[in-house]
């Protein structure tokens, strides 16, 4: 577990620098109300021939407002919320579902 841990570290901090690295606001991509982590993804899907629709992205914002939380919503540090985010947060932020565009 303990390589794990390093490997999550380092994964969360190579994510965070590619993506502050094109993020056009000066607010932190996590903390901003446009983030793609908290903003809501919808996709619509058939089933058994109704249409349904649903947020990819519930689990991800759910996360992120927890992590939020526990850093003191106002005075969140953008280091410490990222430290807050579990292997799952970045899994889940990364799926397929996250990356479609329609």
């Amino acid at each position: 577990m303990h390589d794990i841990a390093h490997f999550e570290v380092a994964l969360r901090n190579v994510y965070d620098t590619t993506i502050s690295a094109s993020w056009p606001h000066r607010t932190h991509w996590l903390l901003h109300p446009e983030s793609p982590a908290v903003m809501p993804i919808w996709r619509t899907k058939s089933v058994k021939g109704a249409k349904r629709g649903s947020d990819v992205n519930f689990l991800t914002r759910k996360n992120v407002d927890e992590a939020i939380k526990k850093c003191g919503y106002g005075n969140a540090n953008p280091g410490k919320v990222i430290a807050e985010l579990t292997f799952g947060f970045w899994r889940q932020f990364t799926t397929a579902s996250m990356e479609k565009s329609v």
